[in-house]
Parts: C-alpha cells; sequence; structure tokens
C-alpha cells in the first residue's frame, strides 16, 4: 500500500503499484447497498457536510462516480496529486466496490471534516478539507488500525481481511529462516506479484554469473503488452528499456509489463527452475508458469479457459499458455471481479515459508547487495528509521487474493521477513487491504 506524498495537505490512498498485480480494483460496476444506517445522516447544511455526503453517495451508489461531476469538485492541487492515478474518481471507484460503506460519524471543522465508515466490518475514516471555494483540497482515506501488543492481536486483525490467511516473522539466521511466530504457516495461497520475487532471484542469479548484463536492452512490442499495474505498458510499440529499469519497475511498481520482458529474456524454464533453488517446496504447483499477461488472458478473458485451465495437466497447461499468448488482451473484469480466477488454480501459489525462504535467498544470495537495492526501492512499510534502518518488500495482488513479503533489517542488524497471505471468494477492496498492511507495519513493534 502506498500513500503518496504530495503538496496537498492530504493524500490518497489508493490500491497502486506495490501491491497490485492488476488495476481491477475499481474498474468494475456491481450492484451495492446504499449509504448510512437509519439513525445517522451528514448534516448537509455545511459546504463541506454537503461535500461529504456526496462522496458518501459516490461510493455506496449502484453505479460508478461520474468522472466530470468528482472533477468539478476537485480544487487543482489535488487534482494534481491524483492525476497518476486517473484522477479523484479511481480512489472513489475503490472504495465503492468494497460497498456498502457505512456512515457511523462526521466531525466537521471550517474547512476540514473526519467521515467515518464502517466497511466489510473494519472501521476507517475520510478526511477532507475543500478551499475557500469549496472543492477539494485533500482527501485521505484510510482504515482505522487496532493497537497491536501481541500475536493474538494480530490474528485478531488479520482475521479481518480474509477468511483464508496466514502469516509468519522470521528471524533470517546464515540465509535460513527461523520462525518466532507464524499463522497456518503451512497453507498454500496465491501470491499475487510477489511471485515476482523469483523472477528478480533468476535475473540476478544470471546477471552474477555473466549470461545477461544489467544493460542489456528489452524491447517493449504492442503484442506482448500486458495490463497494469506498471508505467511500461504506456510506452510506444518498439521502445527499449534496460534489464535494469525493467527490474526496477517490476518491484518497485510491480510494473507487469516490465516482468514478462524479463520472463521472455530468461525463459519461462529458467524462472521455473528458480523455484527450488529459492527453496519453494512444491514446485510443481506453479509449473509450468505464466506471466502476467497469460494470467489476464486465461484469468479474465473467456471464461472457458479458467475452467480448463483447472482440469488441465500440465502438458494441456502448456497448451492454453501457448493459446492465450494467441489471444488479444480482452479483459472482462465485470464479470469477474467477485470470481477469483485462484479458485481455478489460475494464479501463482506458496505457503508462508516458501515465501520467507525465498526473500531469505534474495538478501543472502551473492547478489544481495542489488536485490536489497531494488526491494528498497518501494519499502511497502513506514517504520522508524532509527530502529528500522532497512525495509524492503513485495507486494501482489488480485481479486480475491493478497499478499505481500517484507524485509527490515533492526538496529542491530538483524534480518527480519514478515509475510501476509490472504485468499477471499470475492474481491478484497481497498479498506481491507490498507488495513492488511497497516496492521503488518504495527506487528514489527512485536519483534524488537
Amino acid at each position: 500500500m502506498i500513500m503518496p506524498r504530495t503538496r496537498t495537505r492530504f493524500a490518497v490512498v489508493a490500491l497502486v503499484a506495490t501491491l497490485a498485480l492488476s488495476a481491477c480494483g475499481g474498474t468494475a460496476t456491481r450492484p451495492t447497498t446504499t449509504t448510512s444506517t437509519p439513525d445517522f445522516a451528514i448534516d448537509t447544511s455545511t459546504p463541506l457536510g454537503a461535500l461529504n455526503d456526496r462522496i458518501l453517495q459516490w461510493i455506496n451508489s449502484d453505479s460508478a462516480p461520474d468522472a466530470a461531476a468528482v472533477d468539478a469538485v476537485t480544487g487543482p492541487e489535488l487534482a494534481e496529486a491524483v492525476a497518476p492515478l486517473g484522477g479523484l474518481v479511481a480512489p472513489l471507484e475503490q472504495l465503492r466496490a468494497g460497498a456498502p460503506n457505512v456512515a457511523t460519524g462526521f466531525e466537521s471543522g471550517a474547512q476540514t471534516g473526519v467521515l467515518s465508515i464502517t466497511t466489510g466490518g473494519i472501521p476507517a475514516t475520510i478526511s477532507t478539507s475543500i478551499d475557500a471555494d469549496g472543492t477539494l483540497n485533500g482527501f485521505l482515506a484510510k482504515p482505522d488500525t487496532p493497537q497491536i501488543s501481541s500475536f493474538d492481536d494480530l490474528d485478531a486483525a488479520l482475521s479481518k481481511v480474509a477468511p483464508t490467511y496466514s502469516y509468519s516473522a522470521s528471524r533470517l539466521n546464515g540465509g535460513d529462516c527461523e520462525a518466532v511466530y507464524s499463522t497456518n504457516a503451512d497453507s498454500v495461497l496465491p501470491l499475487g506479484s510477489v511471485f515476482k520475487l523469483y523472477v528478480l532471484g533468476a535475473l540476478t542469479d544470471e546477471i552474477e554469473a555473466g549470461r545477461v548484463r544489467w544493460d542489456d536492452r528489452l524491447t517493449i512490442r504492442d503484442e506482448t503488452k500486458s495490463a497494469p499495474s506498471g508505467e511500461l505498458q504506456n510506452l510506444p510499440d518498439g521502445t527499449a528499456v534496460s534489464v535494469r529499469e525493467a527490474a526496477e519497475k517490476m518491484i518497485s511498481l510491480s510494473d507487469n509489463t516490465a516482468t514478462d520482458l524479463l520472463m521472455e529474456r530468461l525463459g519461462h524454464d529458467r524462472i521455473e527452475r528458480q523455484l527450488g533453488v529459492m527453496g519453494h517446496h512444491d514446485p510443481s504447483i506453479m509449473t509450468p508458469m505464466m506471466d502476467t499477461r497469460q494470467f489476464f488472458v486465461i484469468g479474465f478473458g473467456d471464461p472457458n479457459l479458467r475452467s480448463e485451465w483447472a482440469d488441465a495437466d500440465p502438458d494441456g497447461r502448456e497448451k492454453l499458455l501457448e493459446q492465450a499468448d494467441a489471444r488479444p488482451l480482452e479483459i472482462d473484469f465485470e464479470n469477474f471481479l467477485d470470481n477469483p480466477a485462484s479458485a481455478n488454480g489460475v494464479e501463482w501459489f506458496a505457503n508462508a515459508q516458501d515465501v520467507c525462504a525465498a526473500m531469505a535467498y534474495l538478501a543472502s544470495s551473492s547478489a544481495g547487495e542489488e536485490n536489497r537495492r531494488i526491494l528498497a526501492i518501494t519499502p511497502g512499510v513506514h517504520l522508524d528509521a532509527a530502529q528500522w534502518p532497512y525495509s524492503g518488500f513485495k507486494g501482489g495482488s488480485a481479486p480475491g487474493d493478497l499478499a505481500g513479503a517484507f524485509l527490515a533489517t533492526d538496529e542491530a542488524g538483524q534480518d527480519w521477513i514478515v509475510t501476509e497471505q490472504f485468499q477471499s471468494g470475492e474481491a478484497i477492496d481497498l479498506i481491507p487491504s490498507s488495513y492488511a498492511f497497516l496492521v503488518a507495519q504495527e506487528a514489527f513493534a512485536l519483534l524488537n
């Protein structure tokens, strides 16, 4: 989860690059129930109250917010801050995906307000501020995180995110994970973009071996571009990027097109071999390995492909990957948002021990210094730098799936690895997703 820092008084919490495999959190239209509790209503007699009431209607509507109407009440400073997200309508749509968002309170000053809501059983707030002309110059949506004083508190908090989850916290000792606490660590759950750790490991091992160079060039082609998250899919056909740029974007922005370029350069079979090298307990569950474009085509294109994938043996899955390569990238988010592809095995899978082993390998291999640098570009959590001088991260999400892997070094020089994985039968939306990673951040206090 990223909380962008801008000149505005508030930023927007949104499901963006570091966590996302796809930008599908707010793209579909799905019916919801509406607005607030019967015994609570926002006082609309002030401009700020009327604006918050409108926001509440937008995030509970049966249809997507009208972009023009949202833009009309968004001030220029906030508009500039949220432009990379597709405007304020994008986070509003992500919030709407978690409806019903039930209003429980509203506190208002002259120019700032805090709207309290509950979504998916998780309390949250939407903080807003307005300019003298009544337009929004600040917007921050975030869950209320409980105090985490024990691992029991942690379990109680994480169980609100999804019915199936795992968590592990391990001390890194000589390249091995020594668990200090875990829940459901043997459960095999989806990885989302956390699978890209294996791509990074294969890449840096090949660079160490001299078979790939950081300044090698990769060519972006329209026919092989993947869907967001990321940036490279927006570049013109024929654009060349370096291996280093692709690797950095694959991890820091979870760039899917960058990932597929690297997988093509290395070969899928090379990355499949990396699963065992990095300690995966059963590489066969990710073999043959799909790239991200294949994931979208099989999981969110023709509905027959995902059912065929579920029933296919390895040879049959290889043929489906070939079919996916020949098909256009057409994604039916509306039909599949609440029908996660991972239920049919269209994902990448591992347990908490596998994820810890993968992160441990990256931290301890001969390429460890470079791996750590890349993992730290987007650290994932905001830890006290005096207590945690290093923090690295890779996260991932897809409809119904959420995962995160954290590598942090304490003030004594001890490395720690924390993993989270969640799986649900429906989309895990903005507030629960943000909540999961804020809880993980709070739980670091239990480790040193």
